[in-house]
């Protein structure tokens, strides 16, 4: 059924991985060896936000969150781009010709996401294919909350 999935997850704002970002990739991991699917790991930067001293990478965290994927000897592709997120998403979906995106969804809520919707109702609204959302429970999202860089913009992801 599913040949391409895109799993979009949040690492850079987070001091190590959420709940979410698990929970979305260990769904990627159960569909795409059932389907024999190819499996593309997205996340995005922000240039507003400057390392945190000895916080691992962007870089360092996706590779931990694919190192399951790639156990279960899946074919996985990562993507790292800078953008605003809904956007950069739907792209990448149709780059790569996804056609299933699996998206960790986070209950924080910035100013805008009120006026503008978040990434995640963004996506769902504006894709062709179909979309699951990872949110978190209640533990989980105090859980994330606690795991957020202090110093990240309230207004990422719009900008």
């Amino acid at each position: 059924m599913h040949k391409r999935i895109l799993l979009s997850v949040a690492v850079q704002r987070f001091l190590e991985l959420t709940p979410q970002a698990l929970g979305a990739r260990d769904i990627a991991l159960t569909l795409a060896k059932a389907y024999g699917a190819k499996v593309f790991v997205l996340t995005i930067l922000s240039r507003l936000v400057a390392p945190v001293e000895g916080a691992d990478t962007t870089e360092e965290k996706l590779k931990k969150l694919v190192e399951p994927l790639l156990a279960a000897k899946l074919d996985v592709e990562t993507v790292i781009m800078d953008g605003i997120p809904a956007k950069v998403i739907l792209e990448v979906a149709e780059e790569k010709q996804a056609d299933l995106i699996i998206i960790g969804a986070h209950t924080k809520k910035a100013p805008l996401d009120f006026s503008l919707g978040g990434v995640a109702a963004s996506v769902l609204k504006n894709t062709p294919v179909r979309v699951i959302l990872v949110g978190p429970s209640k533990e989980e999202a105090r859980k994330s909350r606690d795991l957020l860089i202090p110093e990240y913009p309230e207004i990422f992801p719009y900008v």
